[in-house]
């Protein structure tokens, strides 16, 4: 099967066009940098940076107007700018401009210093927009109310601000999900034909930070059998705060007649990733899914907390407690099920099917209950682990919520501990590096060799090596390093279990002149030691070789 997967999720508005009047009008030749910028920030400290305005035009000077806007995201994941202070996470009232007017000549280029001053108390994350708008002369404005057509053209440099040391509440929910021809969608028709069937996933982000989507969409037989799977997404898959975003895969060949069920899977940084299955019936002429197509017809619950540690003795028994919450406007009836946890060496939790069986000690009551809007329930977890059982035990606590509109999937990590002394120890391997002239990529691979899961972080540092010289007056000078670069990777989402690995994909992208480099990466895990891997390399000419 071909896939197309549309770049409509995660689009950023670049460029806003208003009409005035004039559609003859030649627009301004005018750019900006950074269209965006991303920063994180502490409640109190203050962030400085520059924006650049250049006019393109070597002819004719160019009046602008500086200011600040709040920025919403639509349904295809397209920045649209607001009034200033007018969303729950603009910024606005706390950036302050150099200048709100300037005049560039032609060819000019002028740089416009920004100041935002996030005060204490602050939490989550804040969105806005720096806003250069060419100035209409007058004589343009008598001709448009003379009935000509004028242009007011706007480009915007974007900000995405995370607060750290806040609380940044990442929540999420698929919205809805269904499967439809391209034929009802004029946009994608003119590309792909009637009949490619178009998946659809919109996602809802109901935290008070943005998240970043990566989705996924598979196809299967209603008697279990996989016909493919393929991304669900595309552009950037950032979804701003009280923003819901379509995720779409496009399938240009048709799917042979008869009844399957799609499953989309959407990573968005919290434990585990959104779920959501709809059946639906295929045939030569046309698709119909019971999935609905508008957004908020699928069932939201939370589960609180998203993963849970427990550690006991063999032959013990435990329990603790998980909080369900409606947070829908429908009945939610929910269904209770263990099943083993398994991630891949991405950190990715892995199909159902490839999980093998659950801990059999481990259950859950009740095994199935009813919300309604707004309700809390409070779910039993039990643990009775055997005399012989030692080590590190994990299960997948998984609710479904099934309803003529689709299936919905949500849980909770349960992670114990049997025994006395969790033994954390860890080892790090380069599995594969490239250096080029547009600079080094690096893959590193950890490995959980302890009895217990682990959250490993990750910190790089490259430096240079430069030899003892003598210079020809006989002065030494002794042989030194200096730092190239440093990078450091936070523990992710989900742990490393015992006996799993973990990928961690670096990329620097210095152009290396030719010498000596010295590679230095350690991974902090919760153990006695850090695992630590050192090499050195040379570069002759932009080329060399890392062993």
């Amino acid at each position: 099967m071909v896939l197309k997967a549309c770049s409509r999720a995660g689009m950023l508005l670049l460029v806003v066009a208003i009409l005035v009047g004039n559609t003859n009008a030649a627009g301004p030749s005018l750019r900006l940098d950074p269209l965006l910028l991303e920063r994180a920030l502490k409640p109190g400290e203050t962030l400085n940076y520059t924006v650049n305005v250049e006019n393109g035009d070597r002819f004719n000077s160019l009046p602008l107007v500086i200011a600040v806007a709040d920025v919403e995201e639509d349904l295809y994941g397209i920045y649209r700018l607001r009034a200033p202070g007018s969303t729950s996470h603009s910024l606005a009232k706390w950036v302050r401009l150099e200048t709100d007017k300037v005049v560039l000549p032609p060819g000019g280029y002028k740089e416009i210093g920004v100041t935002v001053s996030i005060p204490k108390g602050e939490s989550g994350g804040k969105y806005g927009a720096v806003v250069v708008s060419m100035v209409p002369d007058e004589q343009a404005m008598e001709q448009g109310a003379l009935g000509e057509s004028l242009y007011v053209f706007q480009t915007a440099s974007f900000l995405e601000l995370v607060l750290t040391g806040t609380v940044g509440r990442r929540e999420a929910y698929v919205s809805s999900f269904d499967v439809r021809r391209s034929a009802e969608f004029p946009s994608l028709q003119r590309e792909v034909g009637d009949h490619a069937l178009v998946y659809t996933a919109a996602v809802s982000n109901e935290g008070n930070i943005h998240i970043a989507t990566r989705g996924s969409l598979t196809i299967k037989t209603r008697d279990g059998k996989t016909i493919g799977r393929y991304p669900l997404g595309g552009g950037r898959g950032t979804i701003l705060p009280g923003s819901t975003v379509a995720l779409q895969s496009v399938i240009t060949k048709p799917l042979p007649p008869g009844d399957y069920t799609a499953r989309a899977m959407v990573e968005y940084g919290g434990h585990r990733p959104l779920v959501a299955n709809v059946d639906f019936a295929a045939s030569t002429e046309e698709v119909s899914s019971k999935g609905s197509a508008q957004v908020g017809e699928l069932s939201r619950f939370l589960i609180e907390p998203s993963q849970v540690e427990l550690t006991m003795r063999a032959g013990a028994f435990k329990t603790l407690l998980l909080e369900i919450t409606n947070r829908g406007h429908e009945i939610v009836d929910l269904q209770a099920s263990i099943l083993p946890l398994a991630f891949d060496i991405y950190g990715d939790m892995i199909p159902e099917e490839d999980r093998g069986e659950a801990v059999p000690w481990i259950e859950v009551s009740p095994k199935s209950f009813t919300l309604e809007p707004g309700e809390m329930r409070r779910v039993r977890l039990s643990a009775r682990p055997p005399r012989e059982a030692n080590g590190g035990y994990y299960a997948d606590v998984l609710f479904r919520s099934k309803d003529t509109d689709g299936e919905i999937e949500a849980g909770a990590n349960f992670c114990i501990f049997v025994g006395d002394s969790p033994q954390r120890k860890g080892s790090l391997t380069m599995s594969d590096s490239e250096l080029s002239s547009s600079g080094l990529q690096l893959d590193l691979e950890f490995t959980n060799e302890g009895s217990i899961h682990v959250e490993p972080s990750v910190e790089l540092l490259l430096s240079q090596v430069f030899p003892q010289l003598e210079a020809e007056d006989g002065r030494v000078f002794a042989a030194h390093t200096e730092e190239i670069a440093s990078l450091g990777v936070p523990a992710g989402a989900n742990p490393v279990l015992p006996g799993g690995k973990r990928i961690f994909g670096f990329l620097i992208p210095n152009a290396f002149e030719p010498g000596e480099y010295e590679l230095a990466v350690r991974v902090d895990f919760g153990g006695d030691e850090p695992a630590v891997v050192q090499t050195k390399f040379a570069v002759d000419e932009g080329r060399g070789s890392i062993e």
